[in-house]
């Protein structure tokens, strides 16, 4: 308790550049599409995240639109 694991994320990628160990830094823990978000830009090449978690990152507003959208015009071109 009490302890930053972004910076963690940060410290051990550096750490592993430093003395060029070839590795795979995976952040887990992941409580809300926020700590995905912060795990990939502090340098975690995976993410260990629940399925809710997952889903939320993929959706958006914009994305729902452009879904309604492409799905209108392929229904218009193909008459469905």
């Amino acid at each position: 308790m009490g302890h930053d694991g972004m910076q963690l994320v940060r410290d051990v990628r550096k750490i592993y550049a430093f003395y060029n160990i070839k590795t795979v830094v995976i952040s887990a823990s992941i409580k809300s599409c926020y700590d995905a978000i912060q795990s990939i830009i502090a340098g975690a090449d995976s993410i260990a995240l629940t399925y809710p978690i997952f889903c939320q990152l993929l959706d958006h507003p914009v994305t729902r639109e452009g879904i309604e959208r492409f799905t209108d015009d392929y229904n218009s071109v193909y008459d469905k």
